[in-house]
């Protein structure tokens, strides 16, 4: 698909493909507007995009990367699954996983719905993704073998990979450093598999336990599985963020009532470079993985709210199939 950009000189290509983004940019835009957001966006939704988590969708635009396209796929993805088109979400985010494969795991959402099929689509979607991925192994293996291991040994931390993974081997490699103890290196693996265990069976209970019998708008299951989704992968870049922008707006304007005391007082001392040893550790990752805090701040209030009521929430009278049921 790339290579149709060679056939123009640089400066022609580097225009087209700009071009090309900020219209996908546009559309991705507009599909949260009008189709997840709706009555909820006010003059400060489009700052907020461009602004929102490190400014992410600038730090797309200057890097070049191909996370708007693959932003554009998913959420063309998540709103057919909201409106019970399941083939549809199986094609578009199956798209998506041709590019950067993790995207297939939003197939697995497919779990939640109550669709007769949907083990048949999930199945059938696997199988054509993992088809694809087999022939582009014995078109080019080389290239493939290289991606495979690149992508294997990549361990980028900090603020460009604010990762829970990378977050989890900082927390302990700093603290035993500070603590002068000695664990084997797979320990902040092994802390990362526990948080990640514990986000998943939080969220499950939530959209299967509390969500049916909640006055809830059903698209705070989609935003749900973006915060579960970007939580969990081990790598996920500070372009990727894009993908988050949308549930953080949409908790953020809700009416929830929430003593910030707690909270407050664990920010405030986060973010104080006065902590002792070894609680000065969270100070200087905090500034590496302030993306990630964030992601993990809007995660909490949508269980919040989801467990004291979430009467919050704006209902939805629209007919949906692609998630569960949501009874008023």
């Amino acid at each position: 698909m790339f290579r149709l950009f060679t056939l123009f000189d640089f400066d022609t290509a580097y225009y087209i493909f700009l071009g090309i983004k900020l219209l996908s940019l546009f559309l991705l835009i507009f599909i949260w507007r009008v189709f997840f957001l709706k009555d909820e966006v006010d003059a400060l939704f489009y700052p907020f995009c461009l602004l929102a988590f490190g400014g992410t969708i600038f730090v797309d635009l200057y890097a070049g990367n191909i996370s708007i396209f693959e932003q554009l796929l998913i959420w063309s993805g998540l709103l057919f699954f909201q409106k019970g088109r399941l083939a549809l979400f199986c094609i578009f985010v199956g798209i998506a996983a041709l590019f950067k494969v993790f995207p297939g795991l939003f197939l697995f959402a497919l779990l939640l719905t109550d669709d007769r099929h949907r083990n048949s689509y999930l199945i059938v979607s696997l199988a054509l993704v993992g088809a694809a991925m087999a022939a582009s192994a014995l078109l080019s293996p080389g290239l493939f073998t290289d991606f495979l291991v690149k992508a294997g040994g990549l361990d980028e931390r900090g603020i460009i990979n604010p990762s829970t993974l990378a977050l989890s081997r900082d927390v302990m490699e700093s603290l035993c450093t500070k603590l002068h103890l000695s664990l084997p290196s797979w320990t902040g693996t092994g802390v990362f598999l526990l948080v990640c265990a514990s986000i998943l069976s939080l969220t499950w209970f939530a959209i299967k336990g509390k969500l049916p019998n909640l006055k809830c708008n059903p698209r705070v299951t989609v935003f749900l599985l973006t915060l579960v989704y970007a939580l969990v992968l081990p790598r996920f870049k500070d372009y990727s963020y894009i993908l988050l922008i949308p549930a953080a707006y949409f908790i953020l304007k809700q009416p929830i009532k929430l003593n910030l005391y707690p909270s407050a007082l664990i920010i405030f001392l986060m973010f104080s470079p006065r902590l002792p040893p070894p609680a000065d550790v969270f100070y200087k990752l905090s500034q590496q993985y302030f993306a990630l805090i964030l992601a993990f701040f809007i995660w909490g209030l949508f269980l919040y709210s989801i467990e004291y009521g979430g009467t919050g929430f704006p209902q939805d009278s629209s007919k949906t199939y692609g998630v569960p049921p949501h009874h008023s």
